[in-house]
């Protein structure tokens, strides 16, 4: 089983997929931490090391040769989870390993899914809510969008804080 994990830095990849890694019994590719580890005497390691040191992706063909040469090992024989490569559909153009393809309630999960932002001033008596049992109107039904909404709203009694409810 070939896995590749995707979502935003901090949002639980590695823990996820540490985990999945356990109840799998296949290693977790951590592109990070093969970046942070290769050997003084890898060809090109300085130029990785200066965007890894400012933080910044390293050049996507670098990157893939390593991760060709580093899932050619036998260790990653009967698969592998990756986290930190394929954070653009582009970086699979360089090297995609034929991941297998994940389904959730028999639906394909899909990748290539457009994030829409909105952000609006609420309007005094709408609830800064996704629902409201007593059918009261919601910012969610001011914004006609056919598709799922997640509401962030900043609160002004908590001085600002950015506040994420549960849907």
């Amino acid at each position: 089983m070939k896995l590749l994990l995707i979502g935003p830095q901090g949002c639980g990849k590695g823990t996820i997929g540490k985990k999945l890694s356990q109840h799998l019994n296949i290693p977790l590719v951590s592109v990070g931490q093969i970046l942070r580890d290769l050997p003084d005497d890898y060809p090109g390691k300085d130029e990785i090391e200066n965007y890894v040191d400012k933080g910044e992706l390293a050049p996507q063909n670098l990157v893939s040769e390593i991760l060709k040469s580093e899932i050619s090992k036998d260790i990653y024989g009967n698969g592998f989870i990756f986290d930190g490569w394929g954070r653009t559909l582009e970086d699979l153009d360089y090297f995609n390993p034929g991941f297998d393809k994940v389904k959730v309630d028999g639906e394909l999960v899909r990748t290539d899914t457009k994030k829409v932002y909105i952000m609006i001033n609420k309007p005094k008596g709408i609830i800064t809510s996704v629902k409201d049992e007593k059918r009261r109107t919601t910012v969610i039904d001011l914004i006609k969008l056919n598709q799922k909404i997640f509401s962030t709203f900043f609160d002004k009694q908590k001085k600002g804080k950015l506040i994420h409810p549960k849907p």
